[in-house]
């Protein structure tokens, strides 16, 4: 699958003046889960950690998000971030591997999709078109990063609308640009909604033995397509993991 794939390095402040120095300083950063980068002699800005958040966002009814915390510290003068820049590298929409009519009945109206209220909102995976590879998403973000201090960025990453029972699960890898430089963030891989991904987890362990044994190959080409997702990225939601996993133990019979 080809994509905007180009690299951003985690983290760091990008400025010509650097760039030799900077090869040595964006190894060691990735190394140690944290990047740094210098603009002129006086502005130092780190990305001290980015996790997801135990906030719980609402963005639908009957759905929430998995937003980031991005932590950073300013040793020099204040910065204001603009927009945050979101590549996704990657993205597939999840087969049910199980009978997927309790899905279809969850409302009296089942809504054919979900318009996802997301800070970062990007383009919806079908069957049809199950890659957003393609696309560089630009949101504005204005938020102080004042000197000699630090901040706390929190926003959530979705799609604008997506089928109401298919998972989508996604690689992206989002960069905050400030009025001086930008910050690359690590690559994320995420499942939305994890109502939805909960809905999937109690249809698999719902399964008799022979069903298991029947949905053994769809489980298998949903783990090869989240193993795929996972090798493009360094930061991994709880929901997908746990899908993962529970695919895995059905493609493996047990």
């Amino acid at each position: 699958m080809t994509g905007n794939t180009k690299r951003v390095d985690p983290g760091a402040i990008r400025h010509p003046v650097w760039t030799a120095i900077g090869v040595l300083i964006v190894v060691a950063a990735i190394a140690a889960g944290i990047a740094l980068w210098v603009i002129g002699s006086r502005d130092k800005v780190q990305i001290t950690s980015t996790t997801f958040s135990t906030q719980v966002w609402p963005v639908a009814e009957g759905a929430t998000s998995t937003p980031l915390d991005v932590a950073v510290r300013n040793h020099g003068d204040d910065l204001r971030t603009t927009s945050i820049d979101t590549a996704v590298l990657e993205a597939y929409s999840l087969a049910p591997c199980f009978d997927s009519t309790a899905l279809d009945a969850r409302t009296a109206e089942p809504a054919e999709t979900i318009d996802g209220d997301y800070t970062i909102k990007l383009s919806a995976v079908t069957d049809a078109s199950p890659a957003m590879a393609a696309q560089t998403v630009t949101t504005p973000f204005d938020h102080a990063v004042p000197g000699g201090g630090g901040s706390t960025f929190t926003f959530s990453v979705g799609p604008s609308s997506q089928p109401a029972n298919r998972v989508q699960a996604f690689v992206f890898r989002p960069t905050l640009n400030l009025n001086r430089g930008n910050l690359g963030l690590p690559s994320v891989a995420l499942a939305t909604t994890p109502e939805l991904v909960r809905a999937y987890l109690d249809g698999i362990a719902a399964l008799n033995p022979d069903a298991r044994a029947a949905q053994a190959s769809c489980a298998r080409s949903q783990v090869n397509q989240i193993d795929r997702l996972f090798a493009l990225s360094s930061l991994r939601s709880a929901p997908l993991t746990q899908l993962h996993d529970a695919y895995a133990a059905l493609a493996g019979g047990s």
